[in-house]
């Protein structure tokens, strides 16, 4: 879900956005905010994540879907330059994370990593990715959600220090879910 952005520091007024220092000699993965030029990729790999996933209803894929074209991304991007960090191999557009400020707070909306490139460890790249660069975007907290029966979402979550706040039942299209979060 994309939320509005109230302020946010531009990654192009920053010499250094945290993100060049995750890439290692070991790692070919490289993470970086998003450009224009990449939104079409990244739009298309939240569609194919969204559209598969178990853990949502049809109504709800819709509307991410829609939610997530790469107008919306584009529009977020001009608001906050660290609002969809993609994660690279070369050129190839392999993971993404979206994510917005609101009031100091920070929303991580969706972490994707492409079907082909799962179970390699990458979703942890994004993570590290996205807390780098929490405090330059204003935030003292990040918080997002998961549905009650996501337990790959759930597992990383926890793995990167962030607790259930809060549970709630029936609530966005019907479903339940866990509301996280994680002071920084």
């Amino acid at each position: 879900m994309i939320v509005k952005i109230l302020h946010a520091p531009r990654a192009d007024s920053h010499p250094s956005n945290g993100l060049d220092k995750l890439k290692s000699v070991t790692n070919p993965f490289t993470p970086r905010a998003l450009k224009v030029a990449d939104l079409s990729l990244a739009a298309t790999l939240l569609e194919a994540a969204i559209s598969s996933s178990p853990h949502y209803n049809a109504v709800a894929k819709l509307e991410e879907i829609a939610a997530h074209s790469a107008e919306n991304l584009a529009a977020n991007l001009k608001l906050d330059a660290l609002s969809a960090i993609g994660l690279f191999e070369g050129d190839q557009l392999v993971g993404l994370i979206v994510s917005s400020v609101d009031a100091g707070l920070l929303w991580l909306g969706w972490i994707i990593v492409g079907e082909n490139w799962r179970g390699r460890g990458l979703s942890h790249l994004l993570m590290q990715a996205f807390e780098a660069g929490a405090t330059q975007r204003g935030a003292h907290k990040i918080w997002c959600d998961s549905r009650v029966g996501n337990s790959a979402s759930q597992h990383l979550l926890e793995q990167h220090g962030y607790v259930v706040a809060v549970t709630l039942f029936s609530h966005w299209y019907g479903l339940d879910y866990y509301l996280w979060e994680k002071r920084i």
